[in-house]
């Protein structure tokens, strides 16, 4: 579908999901259509100008007079001084739809998503979007982030079971408190561990580029096909 510019779209409500993540849900003036995986370009102001930034949509991509974005705030940055001032009713201006880290369809037998933080943001699109048109197929979810703190969209992705019922939620911390009864350390751990060869799998990789590559390297030192691992980096 084709890119449109200079579009505008007021945020009608602003959830803090964690300490550094922010959910901000934005009604855009006029429908607006993309595919699951593909991202906007938001306008954002800085001392007098305006620069743009890009953030996967994060909602599914079936509505076409809403859509949610996930912001992750870090200590420097001009969309991370900006984002905390939201509060919702703002006007923004964006473009959009862009990119082609889109679902495969027919999928897999088995489809393996990896993220770090709001790279889950394309993924849980794909999934609500498209996972839920083959519910046959095994999907597994690996999330790395750096605590328990940093968790989100928990009952979200338990919500989306109901729809999807072969899929596997794993939240792979950093650093975890002693209570903490899940998996820990880099998400390239549990991955190694995956059984890839009895069916035919796909692969959906959004977060850090450090990560991408440690994946990107394991699963190339297990001969598995690149055409089969799909990427988008963030930062």
């Amino acid at each position: 579908m084709p890119v449109q510019k200079g579009l505008k779209a007021t945020i009608t409500k602003v959830v803090d999901l964690t300490p550094t993540v922010r959910e901000l849900f934005f009604k855009p003036e006029k429908d607006f259509e993309f595919k699951a995986g593909q991202f906007i370009m938001l306008d954002i102001p800085h001392e007098g100008k305006i620069v743009q930034r890009a953030y996967s949509v994060a909602s599914g991509d079936k509505g076409k007079s809403e859509f949610i974005l996930v912001i992750k705030c870090y200590e420097h940055g001009v969309a991370s001084r900006w984002v905390p001032t939201l509060k919702g009713g703002e006007t923004v201006t964006f473009s959009g739809p862009f990119g082609k880290f889109l679902f495969k369809e027919p999928p897999s037998q088995q489809v393996v998503f990896v993220c770090t933080s709001t790279g889950l943001a394309p993924l849980y699109s794909m999934l609500v979007s498209q996972g839920v048109n083959h519910k046959n197929v095994d999907y597994k979810l690996y999330m790395g982030v750096w605590n328990e703190r940093e968790v989100f969209y928990s009952r979200e992705l338990e919500e989306a079971k109901k729809l999807v019922p072969n899929l596997q939620v794993h939240f792979v911390l950093d650093t975890a408190s002693p209570e903490w009864k899940g998996l820990t350390g880099r998400v390239t751990q549990p991955i190694s561990e995956l059984d890839l060869t009895s069916k035919s799998t796909q692969f959906y990789i959004c977060g850090n580029p450090a990560m991408i590559k440690s994946v990107r390297e394991l699963l190339n030192s297990k001969n598995f096909p690149a055409a089969q691992v799909h990427t988008e980096s963030y930062g």
